[in-house]
């Protein structure tokens, strides 16, 4: 998976602690923004659940491929809109 900059708008949700990331949109935006992008198959993307709208943060997910490829995506909170931007995608070995 070739290093391309992605920016995502995943939306937020309101929890008991503050506002977060919407995980689940989180996945499908970086998965159909990877796949559209870079011609690779997406099987799976993990995001860390009840991550903190925090501009300037970020966080990982991991993106496993059809062939079994897998990355690790690091997002940065862009706005209190949680717009999200790709820093890097980092192939995991092993």
């Amino acid at each position: 998976m070739a290093g391309v900059p992605l920016l995502l708008a995943v939306g937020v949700l309101t929890a008991c602690a503050g506002t977060v990331i919407d995980d689940k949109k989180a996945r499908e935006a970086i998965k159909d923004d990877v796949q559209r992008k870079t011609g690779v198959e997406v099987r799976t993307v993990a995001c860390p659940p009840d991550v903190e709208v925090d501009p300037g943060a970020s966080f990982t997910c991991l993106v496993v491929a059809e062939d079994g490829r897998r990355a690790e995506v690091r997002l940065r909170i862009l706005n209190i809109e949680a717009d999200v931007e790709t820093v890097s995608i980092t192939p995991v070995r092993g």
